[in-house]
């Protein structure tokens, strides 16, 4: 079973709003790997990142006999912008499912290895099995209520375990991406920059300057550097850096989309090429894991923040927030 060149195709297929219904592929044998989806960013994750280390899976076999598995890997992917979901999601008028999906949504995805915690095959029975997947950045609910298809279930996953003993894939090497491609997929340590509030008008963008510690992150590639949280088209990112001799660096942060974005999270006029508010969001990621949830604020401060409308007049009514994501 070749897991990534699998990945490959399944970004052209899965819908970003939904929750899975059977992991990829749904047979196994004790010792295999199987790739499960988690559901999609705004409709299922509680967190602007799902944590490896807040995900737990068990699997349930054929004498109802309960095992943990081993999470190997955990990352999230994107549709291709000219997707029929890309396409359809930004416009609430259109006669279509995708239509009552938030746009730009990521897919959670989970590598998991059917072994114990030393790497050992699972004793499992041969036969029907299921998944259950436990995590407080997840909500295990069905997003279309009363629809008519079944929607994913992440209490219940099945899964048919087959006869024989597997290995782990080795997910090595899938050219030219890198040695371990699904270990380069998985989230670096980031803050997600969002914004609180209603403000009275649209917004044209956003300014925020950050102090950070030059010792603390690294100079050149290790330093910290910005990205968008959004495959949205239609924003606009500019960064700037200034070294301020006493070992910090200012990092000035522009965000803006010259259609504006709407004053609340509906899809009012997405076709025309503005952005919902909750897509002005950014985040700093850097690479030293020394810098983690309990001392990143002493390395990283928010200086100021500035928010202007279509004019590039300054509006208030919205507040900064950042979170350790990751």
């Amino acid at each position: 079973m070749r897991i990534l060149n699998t990945l490959l195709t399944i970004l052209l297929v899965l819908c970003a709003g939904c929750a899975s219904q059977q992991p990829l592929s749904n047979y196994a044998r004790p010792g295999d790997t199987v790739m499960i989806s988690l559901g999609g960013t705004d409709n299922y994750a509680t967190a602007p990142v799902v944590r490896k280390e807040n995900l737990s899976v068990t699997i349930t076999d054929a004498l109802s006999a309960s095992y943990p598995v081993k999470v190997r890997k955990l990352f999230r992917v994107y549709s291709d912008p000219t997707s029929g979901y890309e396409f359809r999601s930004r416009a609430s008028g259109l006669t279509s499912n995708d239509a009552v999906l938030r746009p730009h949504q990521g897919m959670w995805l989970a590598i998991i290895d059917l072994v114990d915690g030393s790497d050992n095959p699972l004793p499992l029975a041969v036969g029907a099995s299921s998944l259950s997947v436990s995590s407080p950045d997840l909500v295990s609910t069905s997003y279309y209520s009363g629809w008519s298809w079944t929607n994913g279930n992440l209490n219940n996953i099945p899964l048919e375990i087959l006869a024989g003993t597997g290995s782990p894939n080795p997910l090595n090497y899938l050219a030219p991406v890198n040695y371990e491609p699904a270990t380069s997929l998985e989230p670096q340590p980031h803050v997600q920059v969002t914004v609180n509030g209603t403000p009275n008008t649209f917004v044209g963008g956003a300014s925020y300057v950050f102090s950070y510690r030059h010792d603390d992150f690294g100079n050149g590639l290790a330093a910290p550097y910005v990205v968008t949280t959004t495959p949205d088209p239609y924003i606009q990112l500019g960064v700037n850096r200034t070294d301020q001799g006493d070992g910090t660096t200012l990092l000035r942060v522009n965000i803006i989309n010259p259609k504006g974005f709407n004053t609340d999270d509906s899809k009012l006029d997405l076709i025309a090429g503005m952005s919902m508010l909750g897509n002005l969001r950014f985040s700093i990621v850097w690479s030293n894991p020394a810098v983690d949830d309990s001392n990143w604020q002493s390395s990283l401060q928010l200086v100021s923040s500035d928010y202007f409308d279509l004019n590039g007049d300054p509006i208030t009514g919205l507040i900064p927030q950042l979170t350790k994501a990751r």
